[in-house]
C-alpha cells in the first residue's frame, strides 16, 4: 500500500501537465508522516530535480511571513550550498547573527529580510521539493488559506519545485479550498504489511520474530490502524521487556507475548475507543460486559468486549500503560506474569492460545490435580488458578458443570490441612494484587480467609517462638520484617523465654535484643501498636531479676544484667506512654 501510494505521488509530481503539488491525507496516526520521511523523501531525492528535499511542520507557524522564512531557511541553509549561503545571509543579517552561529543566523534572517528581498529569494527557488506537514494545525483557517495560496504560487511559477502537503482533511473546515488547490489527493490507510514493516524497522532490536508475529496478530484482531497508538503501546512495552531479562524465574516467551498483547489492547481501548482506566479494568475483570458499566451503552460495550476478550488486566498494568504509575517493583505479581513453564501456570495466567488441543487438555488435567488433589496448597496461588479454571468452565472453554466444580472447590477448602500456612502472615502473603474475575471465587475466598488467617497466625507464631527460643538472631529477620508494629512477645511462654536467655542464647544476641526492646517502646503512641506486650515486658524484667540472683559472675550474667538495664529504660517509655494516654 505505501509503495503504491509513494509511486503514485511521484508520478503525479513529475507529470508536467499540472502543478507539482499534491495532498497526502489520512486519519490521525495512519502513518502519513512516517511514510513521508522514510519512504517518500528518499524517493524524491532519487530524482535529479528534487535532490534537495526538506520537511517542514506547520505546527507553531503564526503567519505567512513566518512560513516563507522557514522555506527560505530550509532551502538555503541546508545541503551543499549551506556554507556559501550562510555567509551571504550573515552579512545581510548583520550583528544579529554574529553571536548565535547558524541558529542565530536563522533567527536573524527573518528579521532582516525585506519583503522585496524575501520574494526574490522565493522566486529563485528551483530544483527542490518540500514536504509540508500538519496543515490542520495552523493557527487559523485564514493562515491555511494563505499558506496553500503561497505553495500554489511557488509550484506554478518556479522551475522544478514540488510540494507535498500532509493533512488530516477531516480537521479542515474549508473543504472547497482543498478541492480548488490540489490537482491530486491521496488518502493513506494502514495495512497489515505497512504495520509489520513499521514494527520491524523501528523495534527490531527489541522484538524477536515471535513478538512481531504476536503484535501483528493482536493488531489485526483489533483492526488497529493508528500507528501513533501502536507506537505509544510499544513505548510502554519496551521498558517492561528490558526488565524481563533480570527476572530469572520468569517464563520469558510467554510473558513477552502475554504482556505485548495486553499493552496493545489497553492502549487501543484508551486512545482509540476513549475508555478510561476504570472502564478498562472493570470490563476486563467482569464476567458479563452487558451488565456494568456498559448496560446503557451496548455498542461501546461490544467494542470493548472485542478488545478485552479472554484477557485479564491488573490495575497495575492498566495504570502503567496509561502513564499513571511507573513499573512496579514486583513485576511478576503486579502484571500477573507466568513464572514457570508448567501447564498450571499457563492456565493461571490465561496464556492458552499457543497450546495445541492435546496440550490444552493436558494442562486442564494438571490444573484439576493441582486444585483438587492432595493438600498443603499455596493459598494465594490456589485461588488464582481456581479463578482462571472457573473462568474457562463458565465461558465454555471446557465441558464441565460449573455448579459441580464450585461444590468440589468449596468442599476442598474446608478440608483440614488443605492449605499450607505461610511462615509469616501478612496481607501480601495471602491477598492477590488483582481481583477475581468470577464472583464465586471471591465468595469462597472471603469465606475461608478469616479461618486461614487465624490458623496461619497460630502456625506462624508457633514457628516464630521456636526460633526465638533458639536465639534472637534466628528470628530477628522475620520480627523486623513483619512485627515491627505488631505485638508478638505476649504470645510466647514467659518461663521458656527467661530460660533461653539465661542459659542458651548467644551472648551477643542478649545485648541486641535489649537494644530492640529499648527502641520498640520509645514512640509516644506505641500503645496503639504493641500495647499488648507491656505486661509481658514487666514480667520479663521481674523474672530475669530473679534469675540473676541465682547466677554466678560470668559473661552471661553480665549480659543478662545489661539486658535488665535496657528493660528498665523500656519500662520508663511504657510508663510515659500509659500516663499520656
Amino acid at each position: 500500500m505505501t509503495k503504491c501510494v509513494t509511486d503514485q505521488i511521484l508520478d503525479s509530481i513529475i507529470d508536467p501537465s499540472f502543478p507539482s503539488m499534491v495532498l497526502l491525507s489520512g486519519e490521525w496516526g495512519c502513518g502519513k508522516t512516517y511514510l513521508a520521511k522514510n519512504t517518500l523523501r528518499p524517493k524524491l531525492e532519487s530524482v535529479e530535480a528534487y535532490k534537495s528535499t526538506n520537511c517542514l511542520s506547520l505546527y507553531g507557524v503564526t503567519s505567512l511571513d513566518d512560513f516563507r522564512d522557514k522555506l527560505i531557511s530550509l532551502r538555503h541553509l541546508s545541503g551543499q550550498d549551506k556554507g556559501r549561503n550562510l555567509s551571504i545571509f550573515k552579512n545581510l543579517a548583520g550583528n544579529g547573527a554574529k553571536w548565535g552561529g547558524d541558529n542565530g543566523a536563522s533567527l536573524a534572517i527573518g528579521n532582516a529580510l525585506t519583503k522585496p528581498f524575501r520574494h526574490k529569494l522565493l522566486s529563485k527557488m528551483s530544483n527542490c521539493a518540500f514536504i509540508i506537514d500538519d496543515l490542520e494545525r495552523c493557527s487559523s483557517e485564514q493562515l491555511i488559506s494563505e499558506v496553500l495560496g503561497e505553495c500554489l504560487n511557488l509550484v506554478e511559477n518556479n522551475a522544478n519545485l514540488a510540494i507535498i502537503v500532509i493533512a488530516n482533511e477531516k480537521q479542515i473546515e474549508n473543504k472547497s479550498l482543498l478541492e480548488k488547490t490540489f490537482n491530486d489527493k491521496f488518502y493513506l490507510t494502514s495495512s497489515a504489511q505497512s504495520i509489520t514493516s513499521f514494527l520491524e524497522s523501528k523495534y527490531s532490536s527489541f522484538l524477536d520474530p515471535s513478538s512481531i508475529e504476536q503484535a501483528v496478530l493482536t493488531i489485526q484482531s483489533l483492526e488497529m490502524s493508528n500507528l501513533r497508538v501502536i507506537q505509544r503501546a510499544m513505548q510502554r512495552y519496551v521498558p517492561i521487556k528490558e526488565r524481563f531479562k533480570k527476572i530469572t524465574e520468569l517464563d520469558e516467551p510467554a510473558a513477552s507475548n502475554q504482556t505485548l498483547d495486553s499493552v496493545l489492547r489497553i492502549c487501543h481501548a484508551h486512545y482509540e475507543l476513549g475508555c478510561n482506566i476504570e472502564q478498562i479494568f472493570e470490563s476486563s475483570n467482569a464476567s458479563n460486559i452487558d451488565s456494568e458499566p456498559w448496560k446503557d451503552r451496548p455498542e461501546e460495550g461490544e467494542l470493548l468486549r472485542k478488545t478485552v476478550r479472554n484477557t485479564k488486566f491488573t490495575t497495575y498494568l492498566v495504570s502503567y500503560c496509561l502513564n499513571k504509575i511507573s513499573i512496579p517493583d514486583d513485576l511478576v505479581d503486579g502484571f500477573a506474569l507466568p513464572v514457570t513453564t508448567s501447564p498450571v501456570d499457563y492456565i493461571s495466567s490465561m496464556s492458552i492460545h499457543h497450546f495445541s488441543e492435546k496440550d490444552f487438555y493436558h494442562a486442564i488435567d494438571e490444573t484439576k490435580q493441582f486444585l483438587f488433589g492432595g493438600n498443603k496448597k499455596p493459598f494465594s496461588k490456589w485461588f488464582r488458578v481456581l479463578d482462571s479454571y472457573f473462568y474457562l468452565v463458565q465461558h465454555q472453554f471446557i465441558d464441565e458443570n460449573f455448579e459441580e466444580e464450585y461444590e468440589q472447590a468449596k468442599e476442598a477448602i474446608e478440608t483440614l490441612g488443605f492449605f499450607k500456612h505461610e511462615d509469616v502472615v501478612s496481607d501480601r502473603n495471602y491477598s492477590p494484587m488483582r481481583g477475581f474475575d468470577i464472583k464465586q471465587t471471591q465468595t469462597l475466598y472471603d469465606n475461608i480467609k478469616p479461618h486461614y488467617e487465624r490458623e496461619s497466625a497460630i502456625s506462624s507464631m508457633d514457628d516464630l517462638e521456636k526460633r526465638f527460643l533458639i536465639a534472637w538472631s534466628e528470628s530477628s529477620k522475620d520480627i523486623y520484617g513483619s512485627y515491627e508494629h505488631r505485638p508478638f512477645l505476649h504470645q510466647f511462654d514467659l518461663e521458656k523465654v527467661v530460660n533461653s536467655i539465661a542459659k542458651k542464647w548467644p551472648l551477643e544476641d542478649i545485648g541486641v535484643f535489649g537494644q530492640f526492646l529499648r527502641s520498640r517502646y520509645q514512640a509516644l503512641n506505641s500503645n496503639e501498636f504493641v500495647g499488648e506486650e507491656f505486661l509481658f515486658v514487666r514480667d520479663l524484667d521481674a523474672k530475669l531479676q530473679s534469675a540473676l540472683s541465682n547466677m554466678k559472675p560470668s559473661r552471661r550474667r553480665g549480659m543478662v544484667s545489661e539486658l535488665t538495664g535496657y528493660l528498665r529504660v523500656a519500662m520508663q517509655y511504657i510508663d510515659r506512654t500509659q500516663k499520656d494516654n
